[in-house]
């Protein structure tokens, strides 16, 4: 089972890695920054990045109930964001 504590620790995680949240209705919804999800005891709300935008803006919000979690995927980091870090 998955806790609101396990999601804080992943966006917390330094350097940050996105993922994936995957749903007991099969749909699946993508982590791509920390300032792009909120997390309460029941619900953790996710919203996707605006393309292009130089800061961390969101457009639209989906509500996740927690205990609808199925799982959660890391995904791979993008390579131009590994090359940066590594500059």
């Amino acid at each position: 089972m998955i806790r609101p504590e396990d999601v804080r620790e992943l966006l917390k995680r330094q350097p940050f890695v996105p993922f994936r949240i995957h749903v007991s209705n099969g749909q699946s919804f993508d982590v791509n920054h920390p300032e792009l999800a909120l997390i309460t005891r029941a619900t953790i709300v996710v919203s996707k990045p605006i393309p292009g935008a130089v800061e961390p803006i969101g457009e639209g919000i989906h509500l996740l109930s927690v205990l609808h979690i199925n799982n959660i995927e890391m995904l791979p980091v993008a390579a131009t964001a590994v090359s940066k870090s590594s500059q």
